[in-house]
């Protein structure tokens, strides 16, 4: 409820430990985001109220299920976190992205291979596996006519059937 999430912005800016505490009512699914201070550990906190929009439970299935199926999903998606926090577009409230969809980025990639029979070469060189994602998106994406919709694990499909 937006009443109890306002309250505790209130409640958390009294508290020590706690800065730039912002509540984002507009937003598809209300959250409060505040970060810890310096003492313990600049963490950066977001907290959500679970209703009917909201799908995260849902999604955390999903998405241990791919990184069950696809062993470079891991590695990529921590590589690629850390590259977007240094340059400061990993919060989508702020025109980043979020660690979901460069999960669903990901995976909608792995699946192309997959789809293409070239996975295996992909597989074994995570370096490899990378800077084929960071091309493709890159310049291989056509945003404006394609989207990204990874399959369910054991229903993989050819996600780009245009790109060959």
């Amino acid at each position: 409820d937006i009443s109890y999430m306002e309250q505790l912005e209130d409640g958390l800016g009294k508290i020590g430990p706690f800065e730039e505490i912002k509540f984002i009512k507009g937003a598809s699914i209300p959250v409060l985001k505040f970060k810890t201070n310096e003492e313990y550990g600049d963490t950066k906190i977001d907290i959500t109220v679970k209703g009917l929009k909201h799908s995260g439970l849902n999604c955390v299935g999903l998405i241990k299920q791919y990184l069950v199926y696809y062993r470079p999903l891991r590695p990529i998606t921590l590589i690629l976190k850390h590259l977007l926090y240094i340059n400061e577009l990993n919060d989508p409230y702020q025109g980043g992205i979020s660690s979901y969809g460069l999960i669903l980025m990901i995976t909608a990639f792995i699946q192309s291979l997959i789809a293409k029979n070239v996975y295996a070469e992909y597989e074994a060189n995570y370096g490899k596996l990378l800077l084929e994602f960071l091309k493709f998106y890159s310049s291989g994406f056509d945003s404006a006519n394609c989207k990204i919709a990874p399959s369910f694990p054991d229903n993989i499909q050819n996600v780009y059937p245009h790109v060959s």
